[in-house]
């Protein structure tokens, strides 16, 4: 193996032996970023030359390129031309590192009023809690906790995010102006890909879609489930109050509460 490969397989085997130790996970991270194996690895993947010079971040494509993914973890380097329009929680215990040529400001907000981070609330504000220079070292960053972060640089820069998993389904997305948030974003491809055929069923009135739809009322995600009974709602009234009777024993509250308000409202 080259060596890169052979840091590589350091570097997984060493987040895996110490994958419940958050400082070890984010020394791990940094001595890996700060290596020499880092670029290499980066390089192979481009199939070209590549720094975290600004020319260089120009000069790629992709925004997002994937590094390493185990059963563990992801390793991915993002690139940052300009300030991102929108804000997100983290759907991942990660960690990450920034490579920058300029100094980028960190910071970081809270989620205000925030219950359960895995029910999304629209127009609920942030709040500016930190605001700090990079330093170098490792942010670490928590699943399900309502926090965000953002940067800012007047150069392009890269930042090496390290997320473990489990992820979670469900990711909250905030405008960059007004610091409220917009809507939530499923973090599963083929989550969000059941939502789009229960919405467009819906859309087209097909119902010889009702029983596929049905069965999604039993899905694992909530979002999945709740689409599901929306989409029936325009279908088949009769099979979607069914529907809604089960879903007040739901496990998830979003969904128990939106049951609960819609048979009220139904029965005035």
């Amino acid at each position: 193996m080259n060596t890169y490969q052979e840091v590589c397989v350091e570097f997984e085997q060493r987040i895996r032996a110490n994958q419940k130790d958050p400082n070890e996970v984010s020394l791990a991270l940094t001595e890996f970023v700060s290596g020499d194996a880092l670029p290499q690895l980066i390089n192979s993947i481009l199939g070209c030359a590549f720094d975290s010079t600004p020319k260089s971040l120009k000069d790629v494509g992709s925004r997002t390129i994937q590094i390493i993914d185990s059963d563990v973890f992801i390793l991915n380097m993002k690139i940052w031309r300009a300030c991102n329009e929108r804000l997100d929680n983290s759907p991942a215990d990660a960690f990450e590192v920034i490579k920058s040529c300029k100094p980028v400001t960190i910071s970081v907000y809270k989620i205000e009023d925030c219950l359960d981070i895995e029910v999304f609330q629209p127009n609920v504000k942030l709040k500016l809690i930190e605001r700090r220079i990079d330093n170098g070292t490792a942010i670490r960053k928590q699943k399900n906790e309502p926090i965000v972060i953002d940067y800012e640089s007047e150069e392009p820069f890269i930042t090496i995010a390290l997320s473990m998993k489990p992820i979670s389904t469900l990711v909250w997305l905030f405008d960059r102006q007004t610091h409220t948030s917009m809507f939530p974003v499923l973090t599963k491809n083929e989550f969000s890909a059941l939502i789009l055929l229960c919405k467009t069923m819906a859309t087209m009135k097909e119902r010889r879609a009702i029983p596929l739809i049905a069965s999604f009322t039993k899905h694992t995600s909530h979002a999945v489930r709740w689409a599901a009974i929306q989409a029936l709602g325009k279908l088949d009234r009769e099979e979607a109050m069914s529907c809604l009777r089960k879903a007040v024993d739901d496990q998830h509250p979003h969904i128990r509460n939106a049951a609960q308000r819609i048979l009220a409202s139904n029965t005035r």
